[in-house]
């Protein structure tokens, strides 16, 4: 059992020359590499997130109007305004 671990981490290894010696080519080393612009944080996403994705699947929420005087953004029972006339 002993000589076939042996046998198995027997084989060489081959060191890395040192870092001034690397053969690194030209575009590779004028490539500046930036950090990442956002990190998803851990946790629930947000409902910002999810709106965006929802309103282009299934378009944006239309406001309420009124029946009344026919503005938007109220309904007939909290109504302020006098009935629109025809």
């Amino acid at each position: 059992m002993q000589l076939q671990q042996l046998d198995t981490y027997n084989i060489p290894i081959t060191l890395l020359p040192g870092q001034s010696e690397w053969n690194v080519p030209g575009y590779i080393k004028d490539d500046i590499v930036r950090p990442p612009k956002h990190k998803n944080l851990p946790g629930r996403p947000s409902k910002k997130y999810h709106d965006k994705a929802y309103n282009e699947v299934y378009g944006k929420k239309s406001k309420n109007s009124c029946s009344t005087c026919g503005f938007k953004g109220h309904n007939r029972r909290s109504c302020r305004n006098g009935p629109r006339i025809v």
